[in-house]
């Protein structure tokens, strides 16, 4: 390229010449190094030597010309990767220092004297451009437009004053080096090329030898997470507290060499920047309360644990001061169990270039924390601890099964991840098992009845019945309330609350009115422990078993809770409420003006003659009870006839002479029906009717009726209720649609639509 500049007097012309001209003229002699796949690297630091020597003859304007060429250019930067192509292209605002001088002896025309020109530029900017292609060899290419800036003096003197002139030039020399290449595995090429040039220009012919000395080293930052394989974040006590310093992510940066020597240079500055971290309400689901809780930034640069960078934008920028850096370190503090971020570090170079770190062994620049899936707020060492390969929003526990579609417990992946806080100690969910929480608001019986649950409901350890008033809102009682929407959340899943009342044995409910319990619709349980329901909160003992032997012991009292908590997940009892149920007999003597059968008979004030048969022997109960009765008036008789006479003494024999009962009938598929050992069948029957058809009853032997704990998953009657029982099943099996199979009716996840209570019209007792 030739810049003919005119000088003004005699329109004399000199010319200034290409300072370089070497596409594809150059041999490479590259110096192999660790092999990456192309594009991979992400900045060199170039340094290239230009120098240019020769002679100039000729004639111009009738004037000859003659003189020598001597220029010089060095650069030096650092090319960083601007992801302008998928080849990989790299620019750089480089740094040149640049020197030339020319020196011509002109004779002719009246001017004879020496022409010189100089100029000179240090530190001048001028973008340059390297390719790295893909799918071959290495190509370090300048651009067509790369150009040495440079600024000085054209200065002509003449014996004649009229033709002295200093003319101001500023210009830059453009430079074309390239192709340099290099074999596929290269990563720094160096080497020395040479050449005689030759070129003849308005006139001047110039004569010179071109030298170039090149050196591009790949360099990298890169950034080591310690202990980055299985580090995830914790919390302190809350939002503002640090936990440990233990706890905390070591983030170490270095700048080196591809390969893993020194860089040529060192770094001017580093900077540390946490991206897109989450600002999670509390510190996990559940902890402080919503209504306490904060949305502070969950991992952060703390001053106090980074004292040798300057911490700022709310604790998610560190940075060094200004200096030569090749390593350093920057801690990151966790305040959220469920806590992500990105990091991001650069290192600035001298130029002013900025590298951008990549995670050792990867690509990815903005390292993800914890270590995650792109698509996952969930750390992976969580995932592989607990055996699972899920999506942040999966809710999908089978077990233990229950309600078909029912899976799941209303916990996405994420949250029992993230976890809750359980009597002031952090917990997680289990994501092969369903999570139920539980405020015992009660005593110990009731704090049994809840392990009684989840043992028989197969939940064990995932009933978390340990929760305090801090953890758990009693007002809404959702247990995973601490969320925000860049987090998966699929449902508000209810906590459920037992209170021990003494007044009565109930649930409190919330809505849903006909609908089969689930937390969300269960404000409370009540428990009372002098209910009929309860009869006897103390230790029971055993039971006898038709076969002679014993029945498994257990709590009354805690089978109650059992059987409310089932209730409050969707179980209801084996069938309809028994009409009736409670029935008052009135027992006639065979000497009773009133009593027309001619033997001990009980009455029914409706239905008239009622027989009520022995069980274990089928015979009439009344002989029986009527020598009850017999004995129980001689022995008050006595008393009687030493102290009263007359009408008074009549209306007492009268009254010793009359009898009452009153019985709790159990009727056939009514809430006795079915497994005799589920906790769902009522066991406190008086009697149950006769197969006859007769209008019989037997009379239930005290004792007899298992209190079961074993939830069933069929309406089929076991035991006192199987059919072939002698005399007969008690009340035969559960009524079906909707009623018993109690385990197949367990829904605990507030998602899941709420189903319809089956119907509860009862029955009334049989009669002839």
């Amino acid at each position: 390229m030739i810049d003919s500049r005119q000088v003004t007097g005699r329109n004399v012309m000199f010319s200034w010449w290409r300072l370089a001209g070497l596409a594809g003229l150059l041999a490479v002699s590259p110096v192999t190094g660790q092999s990456v796949p192309a594009g991979a690297v992400k900045a060199y630091a170039a340094e290239v030597d230009i120098k240019w020597s020769g002679t100039v003859s000729g004639t111009v304007g009738g004037a000859a010309q003659s003189g020598t060429l001597k220029a010089s250019a060095r650069m030096t930067a650092t090319l960083i990767d601007k992801g302008q192509s998928a080849g990989g292209i790299l620019t750089a605002n480089a740094n040149w220092t640049v020197q030339v001088d020319v020196k011509l002896t002109s004779v002719g025309q009246g001017c004879s004297g020496v022409t010189t020109a100089s100029q000179s530029a240090t530190s001048a900017s001028g973008e340059v451009t390297l390719k790295v292609t893909g799918g071959g060899p290495y190509r370090w290419v300048f651009s067509d437009s790369t150009a040495i800036p440079a600024a000085g003096q054209f200065k002509l003197d003449c014996e004649d004053p009229d033709f002295h002139s200093t003319t101001p030039l500023s210009r830059p020399y453009p430079v074309m080096l390239g192709p340099l290449e290099g074999d596929s595995s290269s990563l720094q090429i160096e080497g020395k090329v040479s050449r005689n040039s030759s070129e003849t220009v308005a006139g001047l012919t110039s004569v010179y030898q071109e030298e170039i000395t090149y050196k591009f080293t790949a360099v990298e930052l890169v950034i080591d997470p310690t202990p980055y394989a299985t580090w995830r974040p914790v919390a302190g006590a809350d939002e503002n507290t640090p936990p440990p310093a233990d706890k905390d992510l070591e983030i170490r940066a270095t700048l080196q060499q591809v390969g893993g020597q020194p860089a040529p240079a060192k770094a001017k500055k580093f900077t540390f920047e946490l991206v897109k971290t989450s600002q999670q309400l509390g510190t996990t689901m559940n902890y402080p309360l919503k209504k306490v809780a904060k949305t502070t930034f969950d991992l952060q640069f703390l001053p106090e644990r980074n004292t040798e960078l300057t911490v700022s934008n709310e604790g998610q920028k560190a940075e060094t001061r200004t200096g030569e850096f090749e390593k350093v370190t920057a801690k990151v503090t966790p305040f959220d169990y469920g806590g992500w971020s990105t990091i991001r570090v650069t290192a600035e170079m001298p130029d002013g270039s900025k590298i951008v770190g990549h995670l050792r062994g990867a690509t990815e620049q903005d390292v993800r924390l914890p270590k995650r899936a792109p698509d996952s707020k969930i750390a992976d060492a969580w995932k592989k601890e607990k055996g699972v390969d899920l999506a942040d929003d999966d809710d999908k526990e089978g077990f233990p099964s229950g309600l078909q579609g029912c899976d799941g417990d209303g916990l996405t992946l994420y949250e029992e991840y993230r976890g809750f806080m359980e009597n002031s100690e952090h917990i997680e969910g289990d994501p092969n098992r369903k999570d139920l929480f539980i405020y015992n608001n009660g005593g110990p019986i009731i704090d049994f009845g809840i392990s009684l649950f989840a043992t028989q409901t197969f939940l064990v350890e995932g009933v978390h019945k340990r929760l305090t008033k801090a953890e758990v809102d009693l007002e809404n009682r959702i247990i995973n309330e601490n969320w925000t929407p860049d987090a998966a959340h699929a449902v508000d899943q209810h906590a459920l609350i037992i209170n021990s009342d003494p007044a009565r044995t109930a649930i409190v409910w919330d809505g849903g009115q006909g609908k089969r319990g689930r937390p969300k619709i269960v404000k409370a349980i009540d428990i009372a422990p002098d209910q009929e329901d309860v009869r006897d909160w103390s230790y029971v003992g055993v039971f006898p078993t038709e076969g002679g032997g014993t029945y498994e012991s257990v709590w009354l009292g805690a089978r109650t809770v059992l059987h409310m908590l089932l209730h409050a997940v969707g179980v209801e009892h084996h069938g309809p409420a028994d009409l009736d149920r409670f029935v008052d007999l009135t027992f006639l003597w065979p000497e009773d003006p009133g009593n027309t059968y001619g033997r001990p008979v009980f009455v029914h004030t409706e239905y008239g003659l009622i027989t009520l048969l022995d069980e274990r022997t089928g015979a009439d109960f009344a002989p029986t009870y009527l020598a009850a009765r017999q004995r129980a008036v001689e022995r008050d008789m006595a008393w009687v006839d030493s102290r009263h006479s007359g009408p008074l003494h009549d209306a007492l024999v009268s009254y010793l002479k009359g009898s009452s009962l009153t019985l709790l009938l159990g009727l056939w598929n009514g809430p006795h029906s079915g497994a005799e050992d589920c906790p769902m069948r009522r066991h406190y029957a008086d009697a149950y009717p006769s197969a006859s058809g007769q209008g019989d009853y037997f009379l239930v032997p005290p004792g007899t009726e298992p209190a079961g704990i074993n939830i069933c998953r069929s309406e089929k009657g076991t035991g006192i209720n199987a059919k072939g029982r002698e005399p007969q099943g008690r009340y035969y099996d559960a009524l079906g649609a909707g009623y018993a199979s109690c385990g197949s009716w367990i829904c605990i996840n507030d998602a899941f639509p709420l189903t319809d209570r089956p119907p509860n019209a009862g029955r009334r007792f049989v009669t002839r």
